[in-house]
């Protein structure tokens, strides 16, 4: 018996540093898998906050929500995300494009508050990949970095981000990329434009973003009609299922993300409603980690291996919990 037990003594350390080494190989490649997205389609909504338990105004579970509730119920909600300034709707565009959203201290005109960047923007660009926005409302017969003014019908400049870097202002291939979404107000099916650009996969962009106008993404106006909440909803209502159907979707290399920009009745620590939608996304999904704009662009960074801009997003958690 002796005579056995040495070699086996002897071999004990190999096992055990191969089982170490095995497990620590297992760790590291699962660690850097993460889901691959070709294209991100993003849908910026306006100052309400979560849902009804939180505030009256809340959107979940609201009684003139029921497409977007239906929504979060089908897809991906994260029930933790929040805003990341007090400062105003275009601070949280900012924020998401840039992850600082102090850049800006109020609402104000391209000319009054221009950024001077970086932009996710930037990144994009630097990895070979493409971008456009698209504006609600923006007439069709100028450039939105020609427009200098507040809005044009229900188009508003604090919800167009872009036109305040002013590498993309001061460029005029670049401003090509900001683009009405619609053929005119209250025309289209809705966003003509946009849903034409998502039907053609070979020429759509990677990153784009949708921002509609005053009456569809819940900030109202006089002109809008009286509930912000179910006129946002019947626009999504009507918006949300021609993505799903449009050939850029079909691809199953795409996800949509729809998010409120903050929740105006209850506060920079009320959470926002942030949807994950598609047939790339966890479907019947909540989430109770907390999450916030920078999170988004660190979602961004991470499915398409970009650059951190600044510690707030080299810090933030990424939302890929919600891609399989």
């Amino acid at each position: 018996m002796t005579k056995h037990i040495l070699p086996i003594l002897f071999l004990l350390p190999l096992l055990a540093s191969s089982l170490v080494v095995s497990t620590q190989l297992s760790i590291t490649n699962s660690a850097t898998i993460v889901p691959s997205l070709k294209y991100i389609v993003t849908i910026l909504m306006e100052n309400h906050p979560l849902n009804t338990t939180v505030d009256p105004n809340g959107v979940i579970g609201n009684a003139n929500a029921t497409f977007i509730t239906s929504l979060a119920h089908q897809y991906g909600l994260a029930e933790h995300y929040e805003a990341t300034s007090i400062n105003g709707s275009l601070a949280q565009y900012i924020g998401l494009l840039s992850g600082n959203s102090s850049v800006v201290s109020s609402d104000c005109l391209p000319s009054v508050c221009p950024v001077a960047g970086p932009s996710v923007i930037d990144s994009i660009e630097a990895s070979g990949r493409t971008w456009k926005a698209y504006m609600e409302d923006l007439p069709v017969d100028q450039s939105a970095c020609g427009y200098t003014g507040f809005g044009s019908g229900e188009y508003n400049v604090y919800h167009d981000p872009f036109v305040y870097y002013t590498d993309i202002m001061n460029n005029a291939t670049r401003c090509t990329n900001i683009l009405p979404a619609n053929s005119g107000p209250s025309t289209g099916a809705p966003d003509d434009i946009f849903l034409r650009d998502l039907n053609d996969p070979a020429s759509a962009a990677n990153f784009i973003w949708l921002s509609p106008d005053n009456c569809d993404d819940m900030h109202g106006n006089p002109s809008c009609p009286p509930s912000t909440i179910t006129t946002a909803d019947n626009y999504t209502a009507q918006l949300v299922p021609q993505i799903l159907d449009s050939a850029l979707f079909k691809t199953d290399e795409a996800a949509l993300f729809i998010v409120w920009d903050e929740a105006t009745y209850c506060g920079i620590s009320c959470p926002i409603p942030a949807i994950w939608i598609g047939p790339t996304v966890k479907q019947g999904y909540v989430s109770n980690a907390h999450y916030n704009h920078y999170s988004y662009l660190k979602t961004i960074e991470t499915l398409w291996n970009l650059p951190s801009l600044n510690t707030f997003d080299a810090t933030a958690s990424p939302m890929t919990e919600f891609l399989p």
